[in-house]
């Protein structure tokens, strides 16, 4: 199974033109057979249009990219909504993006809005599922302790009802050793109350989930889920014990090569200076690979039955994705001899030059 990201919004956009946006969908479906087309959230009619009617000819299914939890230009995270840090301050998204900035799902309005937003939007007219992207907290990695959210009221109160006190968790937090709250992170077997906090979280979202995939499910749409990369998925409040029982498949961020939010380099690199000592993450043999490392975990905790595909980074962005064709062609030959259930290739065609796809179908060609 391949599936295929396309048209991010962004300013670049108003450069694109229907001719050019399949012209270069046409392009890339001549190279590679892909399942499923996930084209971005709110786009101009036209760019739609051409992409439901190349997909439809070439039977594929087109899916929505849909951010849930963070500003998509139309829905907006204003800020009573906003996650909290301890201090109760809000945590905003770098550089104050909205499409960054996360709202909390346990606050009642937010959550509502959210959920209202997404049937709104999911157009089962024109399309046949729904990539839920961002349904998750804020990374923490910058600082796990100042980042780490959420700690409104409405999520004391949540926290409360299941036996938990955050008034706990903060002085945890406070008072912990770095790395002592970095093993916790590592190993979830360990009960303190930051561990329980980070169960709370994952139940959390996994109810929103859970929630949002009811509406899009009476819909008669598919669904399709965007998971942080294994290591840290924790920390973003992500389950793989259950999440994907939610979705048709799910696609694991596992970016090794991109400096940008929720890849790994970028994650792990805030983590280090964090801690200000290396992470103990090794590169010496098979068990060092990250591609490796990543995959076969996430196979080994998620259920079995589920469709776990390796959502890997093609994209050439100068100064946060520069690939060389030696880099692509193993990280694809490390996938295919993990037997992984299929390909995401993100996380924009339009910036993914033609070639790179050239090399995923003479190694992953059916």
């Amino acid at each position: 199974m391949i599936t295929l990201q396309y048209l991010e919004p962004g300013p670049h956009l108003t450069e694109i033109t229907p001719r050019m946006a399949g012209d270069k969908l046409r392009a890339a479906l001549d190279i590679l057979p892909i399942d499923i087309l996930l084209l971005g959230w709110n786009l101009p009619g036209p760019l739609v249009e051409v992409c439901r009617e190349e997909t439809a000819r070439r039977g594929v299914k087109l899916y929505r990219w849909q951010p849930l939890l963070t500003g998509d230009g139309v829905f907006r995270p204003w800020g009573e909504w906003q996650t909290r840090n301890l201090d109760g301050h809000p945590l905003m998204g770098p550089e104050a993006r909205e499409e960054f900035t996360f709202v909390c799902p346990n606050h009642p309005e937010a959550r509502a809005a959210a959920l209202d937003h997404l049937e709104a939007v999911s157009g089962p007219e024109i399309y046949d599922g729904i990539f839920f992207d961002r349904m998750r907290f804020p990374s923490p990695a910058a600082n796990p302790v100042e980042a780490l959210g959420c700690f409104c009221p409405h999520c004391e109160r949540t926290a409360a009802d299941s036996g938990l006190d955050l008034d706990k968790v903060r002085t945890y937090l406070r008072t912990a050793p770095a790395p002592t709250l970095f093993h916790d992170v590592l190993e979830p077997g360990s009960i303190t109350p930051f561990t329980r906090f980070l169960d709370f979280r994952q139940k959390v979202i996994t109810r929103f989930v859970s929630e949002a995939a009811k509406r899009v499910r009476a819909l008669g749409l598919e669904i399709g889920l965007d998971l942080f990369t294994t290591s840290l998925m924790r920390l973003v409040g992500q389950d793989l014990d259950s999440l994907p029982l939610l979705a048709d498949w799910s696609k694991l961020m596992i970016y090794t090569h991109a400096f940008g939010p929720a890849a790994l380099p970028y994650e792990l690199a805030q983590l280090t200076d964090w801690l200000s000592a290396e992470i103990p993450f090794s590169s010496d043999g098979p068990d060092g690979e990250p591609v490796c490392r990543e995959y076969g975990r996430a196979r080994q905790l998620a259920p079995s039955g589920t469709t776990l595909l390796a959502g890997i980074e093609m994209v050439e962005i100068p100064g946060v994705c520069q690939l060389t064709p030696d880099e692509i062609v193993h990280d694809l030959n490390v996938l295919n001899g993990l037997n992984a259930d299929g390909l995401a290739i993100s996380w924009d065609l339009w910036q993914i030059p033609l070639e790179r796809l050239e090399l995923v179908r003479e190694i992953w060609g059916r």
